[in-house]
């Protein structure tokens, strides 16, 4: 699947015409085949060890058919990924002897949710996705249940369900001190704040959800958040740094190293260290 992505990228090059106006052109390219495979064989395995000298392999090729189609001191890469992923399970217990937990919310979910159908609310105004909980204030307000108490109810229930490291409301997200907690903080920055979720859970580091034996991501503990964050090009200097650095931060290094001046405010910051023209004078 890489490889026709890439074949279709590079069509879509000469297709769409990009890289040959005086203007700055954007190809955006998602090779999704990494996540499929992780997922199913996890981050320890053959599988994902073949599938990533496959992917780097394909990269090159595809890198090298871009600079034969364009001058390649007028093309810019960066390179990320969308998120990190815990091993399996069962492989890093037995790995650790540590203890893990597959975790399962059904029976507080189900007890809630029977209460609340008691008193009219549709069981579909009080649902668990993954670590989130999602409600409709707008049943909860027509049935005359209060909202509030009910969310506090369900957070002390999963909180002790083993496995479950903690459950934090939404509301009291706002008021947490963020530069200290830095679970508070990363779901705080992942909550779009118009989204109707009332919780959320973070299990804690390496249980799972599920019975499933597979590699899962999308916990706020640090080895679901680290990506690469490769940037290649003339602006660039050649070099690691290891800084700490965001994927937010891609848009702004990107425009101050092509010129661009961005417009309004941004999440991220410029990485002066990786930009040609913050290098010293040689003068």
């Amino acid at each position: 699947m890489d490889d026709v992505t890439l074949e279709f990228a590079l069509a879509g090059v000469e297709a769409l015409g990009l890289g040959r106006g005086p203007g700055t052109d954007v190809l955006a390219v998602s090779l999704s085949s990494t996540d499929a495979i992780g997922h199913r064989f996890g981050p320890d395995s053959k599988e994902i060890h073949d599938q990533v000298l496959r992917v780097d392999r394909l990269l090159g090729a595809f890198i090298d058919s871009l600079y034969r189609l364009r001058d390649s001191t007028r093309i810019v890469i960066a390179l990320t990924g969308d998120h990190g992923v815990a091993p399996i399970a069962e492989l890093y217990a037995a790995r650790t002897g540590t203890t893990i937990h597959h975790v399962s919310l059904r029976a507080p979910l189900g007890e809630t949710r029977r209460a609340l159908a008691d008193r009219g609310v549709p069981a579909a105004a009080f649902r668990l996705e993954g670590a989130l909980l999602w409600v409709d204030s707008a049943a909860f307000t027509a049935a005359h249940v209060p909202l509030d108490s009910v969310v506090s109810a369900f957070a002390d229930a999963a909180r002790a369900v083993p496995g479950v490291a903690r459950v934090d409301l939404v509301a009291a997200l706002a008021t947490a001190d963020t530069a200290r907690d830095a679970i508070a903080r990363r779901w705080v920055h992942a909550l779009p704040p118009d989204l109707p979720i009332a919780a959320v859970v973070t299990l804690q580091p390496h249980s799972v959800w599920g019975r499933g034996i597979d590699a899962q991501h999308g916990s706020a503990w640090e080895y679901d958040l680290h990506v690469p964050v490769v940037l290649s090009g003339a602006p660039f200097r050649p070099g690691r740094y290891d800084d700490t650095v965001r994927v937010v931060d891609l848009a702004p290094t990107l425009a101050a190293g092509l010129g661009i001046p961005t417009r309004g405010a941004v999440d991220g910051h410029v990485l002066m260290q990786a930009l040609r023209a913050a290098e010293p004078d040689s003068n």
